[in-house]
């Protein structure tokens, strides 16, 4: 088997197991480095927001499903309540 690449003799010392585990890592990097693009071009979104966007980016250049739209929308509005929720109960607080 002739190398066209030098990283092939490396990965074919690598068990099944060491290349699903590089292929895990790898995607973990790659998923850190998505959120770190998003969040500093969106600062305001929050965590769920982020999350939100990595998945339409994954459905690219197809949109996403209309049944995942509504979902995103309602668990976004549901965080937001709690959040709103949180953020009152915690002004009567302050007050009394």
């Amino acid at each position: 088997m002739a190398l066209r690449y030098p990283e092939q003799l490396f990965y074919s010392f690598l068990t099944q197991e060491q290349h699903l585990l590089l292929a895990c890592e790898i995607t973990e990097f790659d998923r850190s480095i998505r959120k770190q693009k998003i969040r500093r071009e969106h600062p305001e979104w929050c965590e769920l927001e982020v999350m939100h966007e990595m998945i339409r980016q994954a459905f690219l250049p197809d949109p996403m499903p209309e049944w995942l739209i509504k979902q995103m929308k309602e668990r976004l509005y549901q965080q937001r309540s709690h959040q709103l929720a949180e953020s009152n109960r915690n002004s009567v607080h302050a007050i009394y």
